[in-house]
């Protein structure tokens, strides 16, 4: 009788292990952002916008909710089957926060036509797209 119970319970490992071969997806676009300012925040959050539409929204934070700092760069990922259309311009409100609380906020536009990776360098004045 173990070695029925043992029998099934290998047969349904190897099944699930063997039902994960999905592929890994690639994203369409790759949106870094840097920080280069010596403002205070632990959590970015993108709120993506086109032709007037939500799109998409995104947050970043490190797992110990440490503060993002000056050289630190979080990464945002776009995949072809969020509600973006590629081949337009976005509207991007980044905003950060410490603790809950918001301590800046810009808005951006991205081209995203001719371009899979984007890197937004965030300083003390501005946002800067490279």
């Amino acid at each position: 009788m173990k070695r029925i119970i043992v029998l099934i319970m290998f047969l349904l490992l190897i099944a699930g292990c063997a039902s994960n071969q999905g592929k890994v997806e690639t994203p369409e676009v790759a949106i870094n952002v840097k920080n280069e300012s010596s403002l205070l925040f632990n959590e970015i959050r993108l709120i993506i916008f086109q032709e007037g539409h939500l799109s998409s929204t995104q947050g970043a934070m490190f797992a110990d909710q440490s503060p993002i700092e000056k050289g630190d760069t979080m990464n945002f990922s776009l995949y072809k089957e969020d509600p973006i259309n590629f081949e337009e311009k976005i509207n991007v409100d980044m905003i950060f926060y410490h603790n809950n609380s918001e301590v800046a906020s810009r808005e951006l536009t991205i081209d995203l036509s001719d371009s899979k990776e984007v890197t937004i360098e965030f300083n003390d004045y501005q946002l800067v797209v490279r």
